[in-house]
C-alpha cells in the first residue's frame, strides 16, 4: 500500500506538470489540488485565497457567479473536488482505477491532464452548507454528513459496505487512528462508535 501511495504521488506530480504545461501562454491560474495524504475529496481553503485573477475562473460568467457567492457568504472553509457527477466521495482505490484504467466513464483525471480543472465546490462546514457550481450558476444545498466527517478527519482509512435491518445499504467509515467508526445510510449519519485508537497502523485505502 505504501508503494501505491508513492506511485500515486509521482503520477499526480506529473499530472500537475501537465496542467502547467497545458496552461502555458494563458493567464496564470493557481492550480489547487488536495493533499492526498489527507483527502482526495476535500482541501482546506488556502489562507491567501482568493488571489485576484489567479483563483477565479477565466470565463467571466463563471467568475461572476463565484464572486457573487463570495460577497454574500465570505470565503468557504473547504473545497470539495467533484470527481464524480453525483458528487459522492471517492476512495484512494477508485482514484487509482481512474489513473490506470482507460474508461470513458471516468473522465476526471483525463480532464485534469488536459489542463481542465476538476469541478470544485465550496463547503461552509459551520453553516452545514455546500455550493455546487455549474455553467448555469450556483446551487446551495445541505452539506452531506459524509463530507462533514471527511472535512473533520480526512478520507476514511477503510470503507466497508453493509445493510441495515431494512436491507438498506450502509456505508461504514473507519478511522483507526482516531478510534472512530461512522455509519451512513443514504448519505446520512445514523450511528457513531468509539473504539481503541490505532494511530499510524493503517493507511487510507
Amino acid at each position: 500500500m505504501a508503494f501505491l501511495i508513492r506511485k500515486l504521488a509521482v503520477v499526480l506530480a506529473v499530472i500537475s506538470a501537465c496542467v502547467l504545461a497545458a496552461c502555458a501562454g494563458k493567464p496564470k491560474q493557481r492550480v489547487l489540488f488536495p493533499d492526498i495524504e489527507y483527502s482526495f475529496n476535500v482541501m482546506e481553503v488556502p489562507a491567501d485565497w482568493p488571489l485576484e485573477k489567479k483563483d477565479w475562473p477565466l470565463d467571466p460568467t463563471e467568475a461572476a457567479v463565484r464572486q457573487a457567492v463570495y460577497e454574500k457568504e465570505g470565503p468557504p472553509d473547504h473545497f470539495r473536488f467533484r470527481w464524480r457527477k453525483d458528487g459522492k466521495p471517492v476512495t484512494r482505490r477508485e482514484v487509482t482505477e481512474m489513473l490506470f484504467v482507460k474508461d470513458k466513464s471516468k473522465r476526471s483525471l483525463r480532464r485534469f491532464t488536459e489542463g481542465k480543472d476538476l469541478p470544485m465546490d465550496w463547503i461552509y462546514k459551520d453553516k452545514g452548507e455546500i455550493y455546487t457550481f455549474t455553467k448555469k450558476g450556483a446551487e446551495k444545498s445541505p452539506l452531506p454528513d459524509e463530507l462533514k466527517v471527511i472535512c473533520e478527519y480526512g478520507d476514511p482509512q477503510e470503507i466497508k459496505n453493509s445493510v441495515d435491518v431494512s436491507r438498506r445499504p450502509v456505508q461504514i467509515y473507519q478511522y483507526y487512528d482516531q478510534g472512530k467508526i461512522y455509519y451512513f445510510t443514504d448519505g446520512k449519519l445514523t450511528r457513531e462508535e468509539t473504539t481503541q485508537r490505532m494511530e499510524g497502523f493503517y493507511e487510507r485505502r
